[in-house]
C-alpha cells in the first residue's frame, strides 16, 4: 500500500542535576535497555555535599547531648539558687525581730534584706536560663527533634542528589543522536 505511516517515539534524557559528564557508556545506534547505565557526570561535589552533611548530622545530635546536660546544669544551678534564697530569707527572717529591739543594728538588717533581693534575683535569672535550655529542645516531629529532622532530611537530598549523577535509560530503545 502506499499510504504506510512510521511512528517513532522519542524520549529525551536529561540528568537531575548539573554537572559534567565524565564518563558515557553507550554510543549512536545501539540498543538499550531499560535501568541500562547512559552516562554519568562528576560525583565529587556531590560527594563532598553529602559527606559534610554526615558530619553536621553527627554534630547536631552531640548538640542535642550538650542541650540535655546544659538543661540538668540549669536544674541544678535553679536548686541552689532556690537554697540560697530560703537561707538569706530565714537569715532576715531571724535578724528582723532583733532589729527591732535594737538588738542588731539596722545596717545589718538592711544588708540583709539586700541579700535577700539578690537572691531571688539569680534565681529568676537561673529559672530564666532553665527555660531558655528547655527550649532548645522543644520542638520534636514524630518524636524526633527538629534539628535532628532537618540535618537528615539535608542528608538525604544530598544523597538522592549524589545518586541522579548517573543517567539511566527510562524504557527500551535506541541511542540516536
Amino acid at each position: 500500500t502506499s499510504d504506510a505511516y512510521l511512528q517513532t517515539y522519542v524520549l529525551q534524557v536529561a540528568p537531575q542535576v548539573d554537572g559534567r559528564v565524565v564518563e558515557i557508556y553507550v554510543r549512536n545506534n545501539e540498543p538499550v535497555e531499560k535501568g541500562q547505565k547512559l552516562f554519568s557526570l562528576d560525583p565529587r561535589p556531590y560527594e563532598y555535599q553529602a559527606q559534610q552533611l554526615r558530619a553536621k548530622l553527627v554534630q547536631t545530635r552531640q548538640n542535642i547531648d550538650e542541650f540535655n546536660s546544659d538543661i540538668v546544669a540549669a536544674s541544678q544551678v535553679v536548686k541552689q539558687a532556690e537554697a540560697d534564697l530560703a537561707y538569706a530569707s530565714e537569715h532576715y527572717g531571724d535578724l528582723k525581730p532583733l532589729a527591732e529591739k535594737n538588738y542588731v543594728a539596722k545596717l545589718e538588717l538592711d544588708k540583709a534584706f539586700q541579700q535577700v533581693n539578690a537572691r531571688r534575683a539569680v534565681l529568676n535569672q537561673a529559672r530564666a536560663d532553665f527555660v531558655k535550655a528547655k527550649q532548645a529542645l522543644e520542638y520534636k516531629i514524630d518524636d524526633e527533634y527538629a534539628i535532628i529532622k532537618e540535618a537528615e532530611s539535608s542528608l538525604a537530598l544530598a544523597e538522592y542528589n549524589l545518586e541522579q549523577t548517573i543517567c539511566y535509560a527510562p524504557s527500551d530503545g535506541y541511542i540516536t543522536n
